[in-house]
């Protein structure tokens, strides 16, 4: 069972990223069975969408 931690004053998330390739990306991902083409495809059409609707609420 989890505790409630009350919210400590100047608490700060580390900051982590994970950048893999898009070829490792693809190697794991047809490593569990997944088509890459289909995943990565969709995937930078969201991103590309997203960013261009954020440039676009920028101007």
């Amino acid at each position: 069972m989890t505790h409630w931690h009350e919210p400590v004053s100047g608490f700060q998330y580390e900051t982590h990223s994970l950048n893999l390739s898009v070829e490792t990306q693809a190697e794991r991902l047809t490593a569990c069975g997944i088509d890459p083409t289909i995943v990565l495809r969709s995937v930078f059409l969201r991103f590309a969408f997203l960013l261009t609707s954020f440039v676009r609420f920028l101007a």
